[in-house]
């Protein structure tokens, strides 16, 4: 590269940061300084110079099925789980997802020589790239791993901090038991459909209590902790995928007839400023309901708004009820709100029923966004708990969470 492109891309660079600083994404001077210092074309050498910052993902492995398996991930989200770690000068650390190598780049410049970065990947080709990366950067001094990211670094535990770069559906006990006491672990989690990056810290043995919790999702986890495969192409030729928990149970066949046959609307009486699957409405139901799902319908008709329209609901077996906006308003963004419609397809009239009830508990509960006020308590699974009445709660593998959406102080349940 070039005198005068190093200058360009430096020039770049520095707008690339002041605009994560303008958007309060980069929070802290040791974020900050970490994002001027560590230059991300160097992590990115096969990337044509005018995509390298902008403020996107940009993928740089595919599988065999033309699935993208790694990128370097979107400044954004870096910043925003950066400033959720609250990296010190000293601290240990371990990265799931070596990626280019450029995150583990940013953490080691926070850290310090007194620190040490540690970042494993299941890939040896993304492996050797990521450690040809952080050499060519001057960061040598990141560990770079091959293995399994859910089972950690135990040889160099434990860590003040442990971050995932990978989206993950449970929480690998190895990531607990190798993080020091008082130490975070940040991960963007699936608890059923929508991921969310959890700050968790460790506050006892076995319990890790989340700090923050955003919207934003990652390429899932490779490996023995692999999350299920959660999009469903429906048979026929209308081009419909479900997105679901992977323990719901449907006939993808039943469904697809059930989708073709008559559906009709109800009203629910209940206002959204939004109907967006992120919104506070649909995460609501998510929490509350092992049965919700989304469907992906393409649009074939609207010409200005080519690709596929979500909508979100309840779906079991051949049955099926979701959330609509009444009128034309999916893109629109209005203060008096837009109705909540409920449309039922076939004879799904007791899951519509309890569809709508659920979006008239989140109304009476004050429509909360969901977005930054939950706190979730995660404990091993084996560990038995007394529930209080309508307690949320989601079971996996691993671990169990208890949901809380009112104040970071409520009571924990009682073991």
């Amino acid at each position: 590269m070039s005198g005068t492109d190093e200058t360009g891309m430096s020039a770049r660079q520095q707008a690339m940061v002041d605009d994560l600083k303008a958007r309060d994404l980069i929070q802290t001077e040791a974020v900050e300084m970490a994002f001027r210092a560590v230059p991300r074309h160097v992590f990115l050498p096969d990337v044509p110079l005018d995509r390298i910052y902008r403020d996107d993902a940009i993928v740089t492995r595919y599988n065999e099925r033309k699935q993208p398996i790694s990128s370097s991930s979107q400044p954004a989200i870096m910043a925003l789980m950066l400033e959720m770690l609250a990296l010190e000068p000293g601290h240990r650390v371990l990265e799931i997802g070596a990626g280019t190598g450029y995150n583990a780049a940013l953490m080691a410049h926070i850290v310090g020589e007194s620190g040490q970065v540690t970042t494993i990947d299941i890939d040896t080709d993304i492996v050797h790239e990521a450690t040809e990366h952080l050499t060519a950067s001057g960061y040598t001094q990141v560990r770079v791993l091959c293995g399994d990211g859910a089972f950690g670094a135990d040889t160099f535990a434990p860590f003040d901090r442990i971050i995932l770069t990978v989206g993950a559906g449970d929480i690998a006990p190895a990531w607990r038991d190798q993080l020091r006491m008082g130490g975070r672990l940040v991960l963007p989690l699936t608890l059923r459909c929508t991921p969310r990056v959890i700050a968790f810290e460790r506050t006892a043995e076995h319990r890790l209590t989340s700090a923050n919790v955003t919207l934003g999702g990652f390429m899932p986890l490779r490996g023995a902790d692999a999350i299920e495969e959660r999009l469903h192409p429906l048979p026929g030729k209308d081009n419909i995928t479900v997105w679901s928990d992977g323990k719901v149970e449907f006939d993808p066949s039943a469904l697809a007839q059930t989708l073709a046959g008559p559906a009709r609307d109800t009203s629910t009486g209940v206002q959204a400023k939004l109907i967006s699957n992120w919104a506070g409405w649909a995460m609501w139901i998510e929490l509350h309901d092992p049965a919700f799902g989304q469907l992906y319908v393409e649009r074939r008709k609207d010409k200005e708004r080519a690709g596929f329209e979500q909508r979100c609901g309840l779906i079991e077996s051949e049955q099926i009820a979701v959330v609509i906006p009444q009128g034309d308003h999916v893109r629109k963004r209005r203060t008096n709100g837009i109705e909540l419609l409920v449309r039922i397809y076939g004879e799904s009239d007791m899951l519509a029923a309890r569809l709508t009830n659920h979006l008239l508990n989140w109304q009476a509960a004050g429509s909360p966004p969901l977005e930054d006020d939950l706190h979730v308590l995660a404990l091993p699974a084996e560990v038995r708990l007394k529930l209080p009445a309508g307690a949320l709660y989601i079971r996996k593998t691993h671990m169990q969470y208890l949901i809380d959406i009112s104040t970071p102080n409520s009571s924990t349940p009682a073991q």
